[in-house]
Parts: structure tokens; C-alpha cells; sequence
């Protein structure tokens, strides 16, 4: 989605220059489209910790990606992951049409 307005930073916490985007473009973005870009950000500040973790798991106390997450938080990031791609789309649809 920044890329549709900026060139964006290389972080997986992307979720500051996202509050940014939708107060400069909140005048351009209809209402449910801007709400469901505030929620992104939200997951983005969230889960954007998790990013590392996932991949390599944790060093200090010796544990595989696997041992950290049970089915509850796997399950819910799963969840934001799938209604993410569903908002990115909407966002995108919207940006190219207009």
C-alpha cells in the first residue's frame, strides 16, 4: 500500500509511515477504506516484532519458531494475515480505479 503513495522504509513496522499515509490521504480515501488502513497499521505495529522470531525462533533461550507459538496465536495471526490481504486488495482496487 505505501508504495502507492511513497517509497517505504526497509522495516517489517511499517506501521507509523501507514498513520502517515492515511492523514495525508484521508481526504482521497473513502471512509471504510481509510478504517480498514488504520486497522493495518495496528496488526503491522503488532505483529511487525514476530517477523524475526518466526523465522529463526529464539536464540537466548534456544527455541525453534515452532515452540514459541501455540494454535490460539497462531490461529489469530493467521486470521489479521488473511483479513490484511483481503483490506490490501480493497485499498489497491480503489487506488488504481480512481
Amino acid at each position: 500500500l505505501l508504495f502507492c503513495s511513497r517509497i517505504p522504509s526497509k522495516s517489517h513496522d511499517v506501521s507509523s509511515e501507514l498513520k502517515r499515509m492515511v492523514e495525508e490521504l484521508s481526504q482521497v480515501i473513502p471512509p471504510n477504506i481509510l478504517e480498514g488502513t488504520k486497522m493495518l497499521g495496528v496488526w503491522v505495529k503488532e505483529t511487525a516484532p514476530e517477523h524475526w522470531r518466526a523465522d529463526y525462533g529464539d536464540e537466548a533461550a534456544h527455541l525453534l519458531p515452532g515452540q514459541l507459538y501455540d494454535e490460539p496465536k497462531t490461529r489469530d495471526i493467521l486470521n489479521k494475515a488473511e483479513e490484511a490481504f483481503s483490506l490490501a486488495k480493497e485499498f489497491i482496487s480503489f487506488w488504481f480505479k480512481k
